[in-house]
């Protein structure tokens, strides 16, 4: 799975790197603001991806 992602993130980023500079800049902003509103539901996450690590 990782690996499939890893590989679908190389293919976005050759096709990205052609876009506009600021059609770039608007995705950017665009995922911050999603990930600042998701920033407690994301931390949480984590919190349990930690605990189950170390279990």
């Amino acid at each position: 799975e990782l690996e499939a992602k890893g590989r679908a993130a190389r293919e976005a980023s050759k096709r990205l790197a052609y876009l506009a500079t600021d059609i770039k800049n608007r995705a950017l902003n665009n995922i911050s603001r999603d990930l600042l509103a998701r920033k407690d539901e994301i931390l949480a996450a984590n919190r349990e991806d930690y605990k189950e690590a170390e279990a």
